[in-house]
């Protein structure tokens, strides 16, 4: 992976924190393998990662909108700051597993994209 394109991003007020992880064990709370924290631009941000080795990661991105380097969250628990996942669309709060939010990367240049999503996802339509 040679970048991640980051798209969705509703504000340019606070900061951009990208975790790029490569164990079930430190994903998503822990310190990540390599990580970026930037100043947000525009509503599609890019953030590249250089010298990583082939293997298996996880990314996570979280849009610390008040830049207080807290995950802000409802009176229901519900992050109200955006949050986004590598192959993974929050149909429900839970965060992903590392397995869910992961992918192989062999060495290619390409890019990764995650949308962040803020706050309730949206309920799926039931089929009558």
């Amino acid at each position: 992976m040679n970048a991640a394109v980051i798209h969705c991003l509703k504000t340019t007020d606070g900061q951009l924190i990208v975790g790029l992880y490569n164990n079930a064990a430190d994903f998503p709370e822990k310190t990540p393998f390599k990580g970026s924290v930037t100043k947000i631009s525009g509503s599609l941000e890019q953030i590249t990662f250089e010298n990583i080795p082939n293997g298996t990661y996880a990314l996570f991105v979280w849009h610390d909108i008040n830049n207080n380097g807290m995950m802000d969250k409802d009176d229901a628990g519900i992050p109200i700051d955006g949050v986004g996942f590598y192959n993974y669309v929050m149909e429900k709060m839970d965060p992903p597993t590392f397995q869910q939010a992961s992918f192989l990367f062999a060495g290619t240049n390409e890019a990764i994209t995650i949308n962040v999503q803020y706050g309730m996802p949206p309920r799926q339509k039931q089929k009558q």
